[in-house]
């Protein structure tokens, strides 16, 4: 209902018998035009499935199809293949190598008004700068309150000797190994509540003999008929790669840690154009006799970003633990294919009523 009707004559004479006021005409018009609003807004439906039209939610209420895909591994133990350019270096991530790598020389920190700034660790290349900082200590106080108030959003940056300002990530000239870390303001704290033009000197040097630095090593893997058995574990490192006709889990680089591996890959649709691929659920880990293998996300390491994933298909990157697993290991996802629905189609149902 979208127009005003008028209350019926009878429940006007009910007013008058108990004396009832006569009511403004402003008020009612303020009052239907709320009420009006508040059932517009609990009438609109919910937003469908990832945005997708009417359509393709009948598609996937009656075409979706489930898919699990694969991904065979086998133990690392000597790297006999040519190592790659990039590197892993705990609590930083994945470096390029192909250019020398300068550090900080040590951790940073300024104290005002009991509130810290610190520079943690710093890694430099010839593509990059990846630093470290963190804030401790800021009250309460110094944030907003309300939600429509914004506080601080000026964004830190690093400055030259010469005088020039660079992002945080910017490379440094081969040929600079000093620069100031400049915080104009604290992120989101309101004007006056905490100090600000924070500046802490940095020194940047070449990185210690000791320092730890991983091989990452690029796997190509070798697509297999579901049902295949893997080749026996070698001591190069191999993957092996069940895909179902829907879509295949590749593995792209595998890092072999202290304590286990981590694994960075990809699950890549095979669908036809204008499907999309929904994963289900968590990953699960099975190792050779089957059992589930714990997993978690490492912090330092980011899936790999490839602009040629596309319908639904997505990087992953997982950390296990070697102790007690047995390879081969087979990584499950699951899914459905979101379709949109033959326009051509049509269904048809008979009731015997008797």
């Amino acid at each position: 209902m979208s127009e005003w009707i008028s209350a019926p004559s009878f429940e006007e004479d009910v007013r008058q018998s108990f004396g009832v006021p006569k009511i403004r005409s402003e008020f009612v018009s303020q009052v239907y035009g709320d009420l009006m609003q508040r059932a517009g807004a609990k009438s609109r439906k919910p937003r469908p499935f990832l945005g997708l039209r009417p359509a393709w939610t009948v598609a996937l209420a009656i075409l979706s199809l489930m898919i699990i895909s694969t991904l065979v591994i086998g133990p690392q133990r000597v790297y006999a293949a040519v190592r790659q350019l990039f590197g892993y270096i705990p609590g930083v991530g994945i470096v390029d190598q192909s250019s020398p790598i300068r550090m900080l020389a040590e951790p940073v920190s300024v104290t005002r008004d009991g509130i810290t700034v610190s520079v943690n660790q710093a890694v430099l290349n010839a593509t990059e700068t990846r630093l470290d900082f963190g804030v401790s200590g800021v009250p309460l106080s110094a944030y907003p309150k309300e939600e429509a108030v914004s506080g601080c959003i000026e964004r830190e940056y690093l400055r030259l000797p010469d005088g020039t300002e660079i992002s945080l990530n910017a490379p440094i000239p081969a040929n600079v190994d000093k620069a100031t870390f400049v915080l104009p303001c604290i992120f989101n704290t309101l004007p006056g509540t905490s100090p600000t033009d924070w500046e802490l000197p940095l020194h940047f040097v070449a990185p210690p003999p000791d320092l730890t630095i991983l091989p990452v090593i690029d796997v190509t893997p070798q697509a297999t008929p579901t049902g295949s058995n893997p080749g026996p574990n070698g001591e190069t490192p191999t993957a092996t790669t069940v895909a179902t006709t829907q879509a295949a889990v590749l593995v792209d680089k595998i890092i072999e840690t202290e304590d286990g591996y981590m694994l960075l890959g990809s699950v890549r649709p095979d669908i036809p154009e204008g499907s999309w691929l929904q994963v289900t659920g968590a990953a699960t880990i099975l190792d050779a006799d089957g059992k589930k293998v714990s997993y978690s996300f490492p912090n330092d390491v980011q899936p790999l970003d490839d602009s040629s994933l596309a319908q639904g298909g997505f990087g992953w990157a997982m950390q296990i633990k070697g102790t007690g697993v047995k390879f081969p290991l087979t990584i499950h996802f699951s899914g459905v294919i979101i379709s949109q629905v033959d326009p051509q189609a049509s269904a048809e149902i008979t009731i015997d009523v008797g």
